[in-house]
């Protein structure tokens, strides 16, 4: 069942099999999106042309199904990326310039309108490019919101202000062709997710590497625990990344999963019930003085992630970056307590 394009027409005899036929097809529109400057509906219809309405029909149903498929984004900024950094960290100059230009002209369309336009100088094309780069970033918070978060809150008046905000610096000729620069500058939706994220995580990286640096290199370990060190390695990952409430309440897994193998392998197993919890289980290692001194910290790490995660309001409030990073720090010190191996 063929599919076609809503503004010209065009059909696509396409196969819907299989997944890769469908993530296929959507790299084929994704081109045909170009000729047209923006993103462009596309509907299935029959063999003449008539849309096809969603039927009982088990054929139907499927193909809708597949077609969901290729409405799934695709980033492109994440290939652009990547081929960036490889250069970069391969030093290869050259490949770095020809990657920037060829980049140019698959990722911004509005140069489409802007390029050669003589009613257009140099300060207009800057302040579009600023004004569609700051849409298409509202416009991916938006749809990013709409998905993630319980809240809604409109944008209307933030889109009106911004407009107005790089419409008072344009020349009268650039204000007569904004609204064709407007029909090309790429805020649909995959766009505009594509570019809130990229941002997003470039923006982290600078922090990760500080808090990266910040760690002490770990003494060699005997952890055959599974859980403990999924636990640990994805409590640092929650860290790097300003996770800071899914940070504590692995703190808080991790030091648990400790205390009780190390009370096992003490011969404290039988005291130890599926129904101990985490405040029996410090109150029997402090009995048997398992942790000593950093019995405190084990039980700071505990209502710290009690509070992640049964009342995220205070942890928020009462736990800040620095004290999370002490957390970690404290939860650290514990594994390495419990599980470093004896020197030699």
């Amino acid at each position: 069942m063929p599919l076609m394009c809503s503004l010209c027409k065009t059909k696509f005899q396409v196969s819907f099999r299989s997944e890769q036929e469908a993530l296929q097809l959507a790299d084929v529109l994704r081109d045909h999106n170009k000729i047209h400057g923006k993103h462009v509906l596309y509907e299935l219809v029959d063999q003449k042309g008539v849309h096809v309405s969603k039927s009982n029909s088990p054929e139907v149903k499927e193909e809708e199904e597949m077609l969901d498929k290729v409405s799934l984004c695709k980033s492109r900024r994440a290939s652009f990326l990547k081929n960036m950094l490889d250069a970069f960290d391969s030093e290869d100059s050259s490949k770095l310039m020809n990657l920037a230009n060829t980049y140019q002209v698959n990722f911004w369309p509005i140069q489409w309108a802007l390029s050669g336009n003589n009613k257009l100088s140099d300060r207009d094309q800057e302040v579009m490019g600023e004004m569609g780069k700051e849409l298409r970033r509202l416009m991916g918070r938006v749809h990013s919101a709409s998905r993630l978060s319980v809240v809604t809150e409109s944008q209307k008046q933030k889109i009106r202000n911004l407009f107005e905000r790089h419409t008072r610096k344009l020349s009268p000729e650039a204000k007569s062709v904004l609204p064709d620069v407007l029909k090309v500058i790429q805020i649909e939706r995959c766009e505009s997710l594509d570019s809130k994220y990229a941002h997003e995580v470039v923006e982290r990286l600078g922090k990760i590497v500080s808090r990266v640096s910040r760690l002490q290199v770990l003494p060699t370990l005997s952890v055959a625990n599974r859980t403990v060190q999924l636990a640990f390695e994805e409590a640092h990952r929650c860290y790097l990344y300003g996770f800071r409430t899914a940070c504590a309440v692995l703190c808080r897994a991790t030091v648990d999963s400790s205390l009780r193998e190390a009370l096992a392998a003490a011969g404290f197993k039988g005291a130890l019930g599926e129904e101990k919890t985490f405040h029996d289980v410090l109150q029997l290692s402090e009995a048997k003085a398992l942790l000593r001194e950093l019995h405190g910290s084990a039980d700071w790490v505990r209502r710290a992630g009690n509070d992640a995660v049964h009342d995220v309001s205070k942890f928020e409030t009462e736990y800040p970056s620095d004290s999370v990073q002490e957390l970690l720090f404290a939860t650290r010190e514990i594994v390495e307590y419990l599980y470093a191996l004896p020197e030699t």
